[in-house]
């Protein structure tokens, strides 16, 4: 016989995760043909403090423009398969927490990623 009564046990709350979304990227990359291939890409990025949030919003445009310029550099291969992906999240990480000072990146995450 089971008691109803019987309490359930709390669960430890979820860690408060902070996001910054950037809107989404579509860059042309360097190429050896002719056509132009383009990357088109969403990111959010996992942030270590609120205050880091406030400090990207007023470097946003410098920051998207750090991005671009890193992206446009690379050829369509550099970007292929899971590799080509943590690749170059790694150096998004990399180059944008060089540029910021009140906290540092911890991840980006991609929600969209499209070569063409």
């Amino acid at each position: 016989r089971t008691n109803i009564t019987e309490k359930v046990k709390e669960e430890p709350p979820l860690p408060r995760v902070i996001l910054f979304s950037f809107e989404p990227f579509f860059i042309p990359l360097s190429g050896s043909g002719k056509e132009k291939d383009f990357l088109k890409f969403k990111i959010s990025a996992e942030l270590d403090s609120p205050e880091l949030k406030r400090e990207m919003n007023f470097k946003l445009p410098t920051l998207r423009n750090s991005i671009t310029e890193m992206v446009m550099e690379k050829s369509k291969d550099y970007f292929k398969g899971q590799e080509g992906k943590e690749r170059i999240k790694k150096e998004m990480i990399k180059m944008l927490n060089f540029r910021l000072k009140t906290g540092k990146i911890k991840e980006v995450y991609f929600s969209q990623f499209m070569i063409q």
